[in-house]
């Protein structure tokens, strides 16, 4: 049981370091560790509600119908359970002072989120399917909510509204399950995450230089 805890969560923190070390000014290891948890605990919610309609998924009539599930049952899901855990963790807190913040706990949120799933694929299937999540999945989690997070952090000093990037980060996300529930070549999902991590890396860096701090 330990070696699957730290095959499941090991990654997830590895991937928290690289992006931690991103941010210019960086965050409250306190705080970034809570936010963690929070992400791991709203996988919680975001099971149940999938659990809902995920009867669904085999008997759809066609491919459209397919993504749209993917996209809005899936990738708003989580996506939205993730910046929820943003929320009640962070959102109030005096340290969430710039909109940098709003990417690293989004990502931290996320990487959390993503280490419980690892968790409990490899209690279901077995610690082989972790690997290849570890690799991946993580990434994909936190580039998909770091793009969210940014909105959201823009959001915290009246520049932007965060429906934005959630809608961007749900349609990656959706786009990523499609890819790798589908028949499509596996090659377009990592060419989607390479995608999105080039497009969070200059969110990251327009943030770093933005200079707006309460």
């Amino acid at each position: 049981m330990l070696l699957i805890l730290l095959l499941s969560f090991g990654p997830g923190l590895l991937w928290l370091w690289f992006f931690y070390r991103q941010d210019a000014r960086p965050e409250p290891g306190s705080l970034i560790g809570k936010t963690f948890l929070w992400g791991a605990f709203f996988v919680l919610p975001a099971i149940l509600l999938e659990s809902l309609y995920s009867r669904y998924f085999a008997s759809l009539p066609g491919l459209l119908a397919f993504y749209i599930l993917n996209v809005l049952g899936i990738g708003l899901v989580e996506e939205s359970a993730k910046l929820g855990a943003v929320w009640v963790a962070a959102w109030r807190k005096r340290e969430f002072d710039e909109p940098m913040d709003g990417i690293i706990y989004a990502i931290t949120a996320a990487l959390g989120f993503a280490a419980l799933e690892n968790l409990l694929y490899a209690l279901r299937f077995g610690v082989g399917v972790v690997p290849a999540r570890a690799l991946i999945t993580l990434l994909a989690h936190a580039c998909f909510s770091g793009i969210a997070g940014e909105a959201l952090g823009r959001m915290r000093f009246g520049k932007a509204t965060f429906l934005s990037g959630l809608a961007i980060a749900s349609v990656l996300h959706g786009s990523y399950n499609f890819i790798l529930a589908s028949r499509l070549p596996q090659a377009w999902a990592v060419l989607l995450i390479i995608g999105s991590y080039l497009y969070l890396r200059r969110l990251i860096v327009r943030a770093n230089g933005s200079g707006l701090r309460r």
